[in-house]
């Protein structure tokens, strides 16, 4: 500071008074300071580095062209994510209305069933090893509810007993019903045939619980093959209409994508995450943050001038004699 300029060079030459500030406390902070700056600046390097390839990249085109093409990515991106969001809304509405509708369904109503891969002749003990896959949906009647209160919490969904066209009886629950047909006739059993006393012949629910109610399936019998025959074949429900309209933003977007002249660019790839990188660096502030570093480097080591043959605590104290200088307390 400038008191202790004028202290030091009260009654000694200038010589003497550098040879102090170079073993003061004072250069002692500078150069650590000037120390960690130079780590800082090496650490920065590659940031620097990969900050000027980016730009070179993003370089090649023009930019609002590049704003233009990133806007429709963007916009593609939230249209298919509200498109998700909005067909997992419509599954989990259908689940609700078919968890309160199936209870109280007779037995013999038509369902529509998802696919299941397991099959009804393999050992108990292999179905727990047995993948569920997609593939087509199975028609089949309701015969009614599984009670398995007495194994299960309170929070397990409620479990139902389909016979499939296929002519096996499934557990299910609402998530693996795609649709109940409630408008056509109920499918009839017989008179020696009841829906319960399917259910009861069913094996014990250990066994089944044990096997993994996902893919447990039964065969049926000879006498339900023939209830089978009656089953009527039910086509796939349609899209919600808010999903359909959702569905051709999405398609629309497409279109404008790929009508860009960015999209016939072989390294669109490339440029688009060459853009991201630059954007999120400077959403981070880590771009501002490579610039100030570089400002202060050269601010404090000075341009053409080795640090070596400066000390910093020595630039300010010859910064502090120019100052008092100019305001005439020293000759």
């Amino acid at each position: 500071n400038y008191a202790m300029v004028l202290n030091l060079l009260m009654d000694r030459p200038v010589e003497e008074c550098r040879s102090i500030v170079e073993r003061s406390f004072g250069s002692f902070l500078a150069a650590k300071n000037k120390q960690k700056m130079e780590v800082s600046a090496d650490a920065n390097s590659e940031l620097r580095e990969e900050v000027e390839e980016a730009q070179t990249v993003v370089e090649r085109v023009d930019e609002e062209e590049l704003r233009v093409f990133q806007k429709l990515t963007e916009r593609l991106k939230t249209e298919q994510r509200v498109a998700r969001i909005l067909t997992h809304q419509a599954e989990d509405n259908r689940k609700s209305m078919f968890a309160d509708m199936l209870p109280y369904c007779q037995a013999g109503t038509p369902v529509l069933l998802k696919y299941s891969s397991a099959d009804p002749y393999a050992a108990q003990e292999d179905l727990k090893s047995m993948e569920t896959f997609k593939g087509d949906p199975e028609a089949a009647i309701l015969l009614g509810p599984y009670d398995a209160s007495q194994i299960l919490d309170s929070t397990t969904p409620d479990f139902f007993v389909c016979l499939s066209k296929g002519n096996r009886v499934r557990i299910v629950t609402a998530s693996d019903v795609i649709d109940v047909d409630t408008e056509s006739n109920v499918v009839v059993l017989g008179d020696d045939v009841t829906g319960e006393s399917l259910i009861e012949a069913l094996p014990s629910k250990r066994k089944w619980l044990r096997a993994g109610v996902d893919s447990f399936v039964t065969p049926g019998s000879a006498r339900t093959d023939q209830i089978t025959a009656g089953i009527p074949a039910l086509q796939l429900p349609g899209i919600p209409p808010e999903v359909m309209a959702q569905e051709d933003r999405v398609r629309h977007v497409e279109a404008l994508l790929v009508a860009h002249p960015i999209f016939a660019r072989d390294d669109r790839k490339e440029i688009l995450r060459a853009a991201r990188f630059l954007a999120d660096k400077a959403a981070t502030g880590e771009l501002r943050a490579l610039s100030n570093a570089d400002k202060a480097n050269r601010d404090r080591l000075g341009i053409g001038t080795p640090a070596e043959d400066v000390p910093v605590a020595w630039k300010d104290f010859l910064a502090c004699m120019q100052c008092l200088r100019d305001f005439g307390y020293i000759r």
